[in-house]
């Protein structure tokens, strides 16, 4: 066994060694062309070495084929290699690549699906806020104007001018004077000033009663929306029904718009 393992080495060697040697020659041949693309003639004992080489080369250690049965991907195989498959292997193979289509295939309805959802959504919402786009546009560039400001509201003159210094007073007393209708508009009208003017409520000519209650809620605070429903009922009983509030609810509308505006 040692003579035949220290016979194994020594080819081993042998074998390193000539492949040093062709390694070498290969290089120093491709290495020194002459310009019209010819090797320069080798030496003699250049010659002798290279026919010895082949001789060895062409031995039977060095002749031995191979087959290996193994996957191997394409793209490292070399153009003179041939492996050999079992038809397992090649069918698992096709398997493979027809998955890869099918996958591949799905990949790509997916992506058409996707992108006409998208154009879809783009163009509900286009349609849907069509109006409000169009407004915006036809206002783009254009200097915000200020709102014109309403100046009658249920019959009632609601410039800021009209309004004396004490609101409060003079409306007690015209209450205090029989003037009952007049005490009850004198509130009202002191408040939509008020409202238009220092709380920046937008109320237009024709707003009934009602849609003013609603503007006012939408636009003002809870405490002010709520004090304007009791005054506006006060105002609609006396104005329509012709039946005036009784006087301990007079004062309370008096106190709250003292604590209101």
């Amino acid at each position: 066994m040692t003579g035949m393992s220290s016979h194994w080495l020594n080819s081993l060697g042998l074998s390193l060694a000539i492949a040093l040697i062709i390694s070498f020659s290969v290089f120093a041949e491709e290495n020194l062309k002459l310009d019209e693309g010819e090797a320069l003639p080798r030496s003699e004992l250049s010659e002798e070495n290279y026919k010895q080489i082949e001789k060895i080369l062409s031995s039977e250690d060095f002749a031995r084929k191979k087959t290996v049965k193994r996957w191997r991907f394409k793209y490292l195989q070399d153009d003179d290699e041939e492996d050999v498959y079992s038809d397992s292997e090649i069918e698992a193979a096709r398997r493979m690549e027809g998955q890869g289509s099918f996958v591949y295939g799905l990949a790509s309805v997916l992506e058409v699906m996707l992108w006409l959802l998208l154009i879809f959504i783009i163009g509900f919402l286009i349609w849907k806020y069509r109006h409000q786009m169009s407004e915006f546009l036809s206002n783009l560039g254009k200097e915000d104007a200020a709102p014109e400001l309403p100046t009658t509201m249920f019959g009632l003159d609601v410039k800021k001018t009209s309004m004396p210094k004490d609101v409060v007073e003079t409306a007690r007393q015209h209450w205090l004077n029989g003037e009952r209708r007049q005490g009850i508009a004198l509130l009202l009208q002191a408040s939509l000033i008020a409202l238009l003017h220092d709380h920046d409520c937008r109320f237009i000519d024709s707003d009934t009663e009602s849609e003013c209650c609603a503007r006012i809620e939408q636009q003002a605070p809870k405490n002010m929306s709520s004090f304007m429903r009791k005054l506006v009922s006060a105002w609609q009983q006396i104005a329509y029904a012709h039946r005036a509030p009784a006087d301990q609810l007079f004062d309370e509308l008096c106190q709250e718009w003292r604590e209101v505006f």
